[in-house]
Parts: C-alpha cells; structure tokens; sequence
C-alpha cells in the first residue's frame, strides 16, 4: 500500500480511496562472467575478482489507478539494455565442496532510452560438485 500511495502523490492523484490494479514489472538478466581467484589452493581464504557482459530485458505492465468512480490507465513500458560488471570479494572455504563468499558489484546498463548503475553486496555459499 505504501507504493501505491507514493506512486499516487508523484502522479499529483490525492485522496486515500484510490487504489492500483497490475503494473507489476519484470527484470530478466542475462550475464556473462569470470571469477578470477588469487589464490593458489582452495584450502585457504581467497580475494576474488569478477568481471561480465550480458543484457537486462525490463517489462512494465499496464497499470490501471481507479477510486471506483474515475480510471486512469497508465501505459507500459519495456526496454532492453546492454549491461557490463565489475567486482570483487572474498571466499572462505568450508569444506572441498562448499565455500561461504561475500562481494561487491558494480553494475552498468546502456540502451537506446536509459541508462542505469547500481552497487550490489551479497553473502552466500557456493556448492562443487
């Protein structure tokens, strides 16, 4: 609900009756990458890099803004960007086969209508099998 408030003042629509039906978006990516390690054995903690290219398809349905007596319809979008990274971050292993990581990227999207970056950080663990 507070989304749909805030998309409501942006869109100079006041009053607390009205409410927004779909405009649900989708983000499909798809990336290429390599993970270089600096370390000689899996054995030991272990700095990495991470480098990649690929593509970002985003989708944005029609959304419908009504307060049952007034509907606005509000077209979608969608646009396909070209999209490179770079990061780094640092694996801890646990056993042969699993290995607790943390890191950091950098993220560049390019298309013909936007233009986009962002830094992320994650945690998890990796399987080998």
């Amino acid at each position: 609900k507070a989304n749909e408030n805030e998309f409501l003042r942006k869109n100079l629509i006041s009053g607390s009756d009205w409410a927004v039906d779909d405009g649900t978006t989708n983000i499909y990516i798809l990336q290429l990458e390599y993970k270089g390690t600096f370390s000689a054995t899996r054995k030991m903690l272990a700095p990495f890099f991470i480098i990649g290219v690929g593509a970002e398809r985003f989708i944005q349905n029609n959304a419908t803004v009504t307060d049952g007596i007034t509907t606005i319809e509000i077209g979608g979008t969608s646009s396909t960007t070209f999209t490179w990274n770079i990061g780094a971050g640092i694996d801890m292993p646990i056993s042969n086969s699993v290995t607790l990581f943390h890191e950091f990227r950098y993220f560049i999207g390019v298309g013909e209508e936007s233009k986009f970056q962002h830094i992320t950080t994650g945690s998890g663990l990796r399987f080998r099998f």
